[in-house]
């Protein structure tokens, strides 16, 4: 019984000496994840390098567009030389310096610098973000340590950041937008300046207080028939590292045409007064041209970060001020409206109606007693070409 009792014991002494190397072995193999040394206690047994100044990355508190430098030190803890063959991050919102073969001697430290960039971090829903830097060596898994706080919004905006401008007559030029932005901003002498290279739109701000100021954008010039995909930036002076503001101005701008409700006329000699000059009126009704295909307004997909934007017709607006249905509404496409190929002794006016515009000819009776009393007019809007108008006298 001795010897059994002896020969079962070293079996149970083998078994857990198996059982323990299997469950290290299977440790080993299956925790593959970063740990986070750089920022645990110092201890050169498990990795050479840790932070001596971690808390420099913990609890920041950064502007939503604020681009601050930011740095820590790593030391190697251990006795021997450590290769760093490269640092990285783990997120575009975090740039770092170039950081290749570097060799750290035992109590060597390395400066690490990097950037935030508030504009690109994405937060949990309080704000708060934890991003990462990896640092690789030549013995050693990679490592990583957190750069952790909290994105404070300094802007908010009314009626929104992004305008959709829906679909409207592109060859309007007297319509505006304005846009509120609202700052936390604490300094008095703070301005927002935008640029002057925007080839689209322009763009003015007024101070209304302290931290709030009124963007009026408005276009340079009639639109082309095309998608409208325009950011237009806002710097801020007064507030260092801070990136410009972007408002984005979407829109399908249409173009116009016109047809002719006639498309010619005859005048019978014997029904008028060949002596005294005889008139006919036509008229032109407007349509709208689509925006040319394979320029879609971008679409923006809904996540927890995406700006929305507000749809603030044009046509609308213009509709409103100006409805079709009021003569004043057609004045402005009068001076961009000719007839050519009339021969001596004819005219045309053109005069704003209800729902369209109204051309009258006037026909002279040097045109009536002609030996041919018949021609084809040429109705234009700007370089395009309407239709022609034809007009025989018999």
């Amino acid at each position: 019984m001795k010897y059994l009792s002896l020969a079962t014991a070293c079996l149970l002494l083998l078994t857990s000496a198996f059982a323990q190397e299997a469950a290290e072995e299977k440790t080993s193999t299956e925790d593959k994840s970063l740990k986070n040394h750089l920022q645990a206690p110092p201890n050169p047994a498990v990795y050479p390098l840790t932070l001596i100044d971690g808390d420099k990355i913990k609890n920041l508190t950064v502007m939503d567009r604020e681009v601050r430098p930011i740095s820590c030190t790593l030391k190697n803890i251990s006795d021997k030389p450590v290769l760093v063959t490269r640092i990285a991050t783990t997120c575009s919102c975090l740039g770092i310096k170039t950081y290749n073969d570097i060799t750290l001697k035992p109590g060597d430290t390395l400066l690490v610098e990097m950037t935030i960039y508030g504009r690109l971090v994405k937060t949990e829903d309080d704000g708060f973000f934890g991003k990462q830097f990896v640092v690789f060596t030549d013995s050693f898994d990679a490592t990583f340590a957190s750069v952790e706080g909290h994105l404070k919004t300094m802007l908010s905006f009314e009626p929104s950041q992004v305008i959709d401008l829906g679909e409207f007559i592109g060859d309007v030029p007297t319509w505006k937008r304005v846009i509120t932005i609202n700052t936390l901003f604490d300094k008095e002498d703070i301005t927002l300046k935008p640029t002057t290279d925007n080839k689209i739109f322009n763009v003015t701000v007024e101070k209304k207080a302290k931290g709030s100021f009124d963007v009026t954008i408005a276009p340079k010039t009639p639109f082309p028939i095309n998608a409208i995909k325009e950011t237009i930036l806002l710097a801020v002076e007064g507030i260092p590292n801070y990136d410009p503001i972007p408002i984005k101005v979407y829109g399908r701008p249409r173009g116009i045409n016109f047809a002719l409700k006639s498309k010619g006329c005859t005048i019978n000699k014997s029904r008028i007064n060949v002596d005294e000059p005889a008139t006919f009126k036509t008229q032109l009704s407007l349509t709208t041209l689509l925006p040319q295909k394979g320029s879609p307004i971008p679409r923006r997909h809904a996540s927890k970060n995406a700006v929305h934007g507000t749809l603030l017709p044009v046509s609308k607006e213009e509709d409103e001020a100006r409805p079709f249905d009021n003569p004043d509404t057609w004045k402005r496409f009068i001076p961009d409206l000719s007839v050519q190929k009339l021969p001596e002794g004819v005219k045309v006016v053109f005069t704003p109606d209800k729902g369209c515009i109204t051309a009258t000819f006037t026909f002279d009776p040097v045109f009536l007693k002609s030996d041919t009393p018949r021609f084809s007019a040429l109705f234009k809007y700007k370089d395009k070409l309407i239709d022609y108008f034809n007009v025989n006298v018999h």
